[in-house]
């Protein structure tokens, strides 16, 4: 395990994150991405969302019971997580409050909590002096730092 952060796949718990309106980091493995980081959300119209640069990994779209009404909407969340083996990172386990700290390496992405809008991604380069390409302001990072896109 990483000390940065804890991973879980305890999914009945990250249905009620999203449910209660956190928007969660994790990854997922795909036949295209090995451990492709994504956020895991309530859209704010129902659809639960696993999500990253506009590929949509996993859907229960909101209109669920209309094609599946024998199913649950937490089955049909739990069943999408599996099929892409989502590990999810636990909330406020390693995050950091910015800018009172810095990333301790440079040039390294980092996850971001953000106050604002404006942003399309969550997952920010760390130059060693900012975050390159932030629109909003930051409030809190976690480092990871094994993360290294294709």
């Amino acid at each position: 395990m990483n000390p940065a952060y804890i991973l879980s796949t305890n999914y009945e718990k990250l249905y009620e994150l999203i449910e209660a309106g956190a928007t969660v980091a994790g990854f997922v493995t795909t036949e295209s991405y090995t451990n492709d980081i994504v956020q895991i959300r309530n859209n704010g119209v129902g659809d639960l969302q696993i999500w990253a640069r506009g590929i949509i990994y996993g859907e229960v779209p909101n209109y669920w019971k209309d094609y599946q009404p024998e199913a649950s909407e937490i089955g049909l969340f739990k069943a999408s997580c599996q099929s892409l083996r989502l590990q999810y990172i636990v909330p406020n386990a390693g995050w950091k409050k910015f800018p009172e700290n810095k990333p301790e390496t440079p040039h390294r992405y980092c996850l971001l909590k953000l106050d604002g809008e404006g942003d399309d991604d969550f997952r920010f380069y760390w130059d060693g002096e900012k975050f390159l390409g932030l629109k909003s302001r930051c409030l809190a990072f976690l480092e990871i730092p094994e993360f290294k896109p294709e």
